[in-house]
């Protein structure tokens, strides 16, 4: 007699094999993941017409067997809710899948093509460091450990301080920013803050600081070296303007101000030409009957010896042809030889009225 089966497929995406064989003696359905048959009349013969019973309800940890309608993983084996054709790039572990949260391990958890994206281990904003390389705002790419302060109320290069190296900052230590307000200092010392530094590299430089003879604006008034500047020469009053001064008021400066010489040297300080030095000759006093130019306390004359003419002109001596004239006082002054046609053949040259020049 020929046997029958009717094997009856109950809600399953895969279709398993039973192997029935004579004097089979079926147990009933149990849930342990494998596939029995199903003794419907209860006579335990081969004769029956058996039902296979696809009884894997559990999770798919034999992922090759058969499944029913009651196992909620189909096409999904790691039961993250993503199956393969859903994007699922890892679909053994129900760690990873599509919008899963991304973490530093080298591994694409979100199924997105990037690894750990949006983790301390990924340099978010593109600066060239993520928050394990220091950068404290992973989300501005302006903001990484190195940049540069900008005055704006953020800690640009990740040191902990805000705006240091701009002008609301006290990066010298004299408790001045240079623009209010001001926002730190360098210094735990600083009690209170005010703005107005011209030179914040510098502590000694502030507004109300000494003035010091060293080519900066130390007090920051605007000027350089303003008279009453420590470390400044004296200097006395020079009325003529030829750098020689004379005894009289004097000013501490770091330079000679208008009107000042650095020393009190001059014999006349009305007449620029005469001071100490000089060597040009003038026919005229120096202003008060005086032809001592030089400040050497005498007058001393251009030409003094009188005029001298050798035979054949061969030498002459510049001179006076007759009395050598004071300072001042005309006469005539040979300044050469001419041939002539007796002896000695020669004769000088005159120039008349000319006044004897004297420093």
């Amino acid at each position: 007699m020929r046997r029958v089966l009717f094997l009856v497929l109950l809600a399953s995406c895969k279709v398993g094999t039973a192997t029935i064989g004579d004097g089979d003696t079926d147990s009933p359905s149990t849930t342990d993941g494998v596939d029995t048959l199903v003794d419907t009349d209860g006579d335990n013969t081969d004769t029956d017409t058996d039902v296979v019973v696809v009884d894997d309800t559990d999770p798919d940890a034999d992922p090759g067997a058969d499944t029913d309608v009651a196992d909620t993983d189909v096409g999904d084996l790691d039961i993250d809710g993503w199956t393969v054709a859903d994007g699922d790039c890892n679909d053994a572990d129900d760690s990873i899948h599509p919008g899963a949260p991304e973490v530093c391990d080298q591994v694409d958890q979100d199924c997105d093509g990037v690894t750990d994206e949006g983790t301390v281990c990924f340099d978010d904003d593109g600066d060239g460091t993520n928050e394990l390389g220091g950068d404290c705002n992973d989300a501005n790419a302006n903001i990484y450990p190195g940049a540069t302060e900008v005055r704006d109320g953020a800690d640009q290069d990740c040191d902990g301080l805000i705006d240091e190296g701009t002008t609301a900052w006290d990066d010298d230590g004299d408790c001045r920013c240079e623009t209010a307000p001001c926002l730190g200092s360098v210094s735990p010392n600083c009690a209170s803050l005010s703005d107005g530094d011209c030179d914040d590299t510098r502590s000694t430089v502030f507004p109300g600081a000494q003035e010091v003879c060293n080519r900066r604006d130390d007090n920051c008034n605007g000027q350089t070296d303003e008279q009453g500047a420590t470390g400044g020469s004296t200097f006395y009053p020079d009325r003529d303007g030829d750098g020689y001064g004379v005894s009289g008021q004097t000013v501490s400066a770091c330079a000679a101000p208008q009107g000042y010489a650095g020393n009190r040297d001059d014999c006349y300080d009305s007449n620029a030409d005469a001071h100490p030095g000089q060597t040009a000759f003038f026919d005229q006093d120096r202003g008060d009957g005086s032809f001592d130019y030089d400040c050497n306390r005498s007058e001393d004359e251009q030409y003094t010896a009188a005029y001298q003419c050798f035979p054949g002109c061969f030498y002459s001596a510049d001179g006076w042809d007759g009395n050598v004239p004071a300072c001042g006082d005309s006469g005539n002054l040979a300044t050469g030889c001419v041939f002539a046609s007796s002896y000695p053949y020669c004769d000088s040259t005159a120039t008349t009225s000319t006044k004897q020049s004297c420093r």
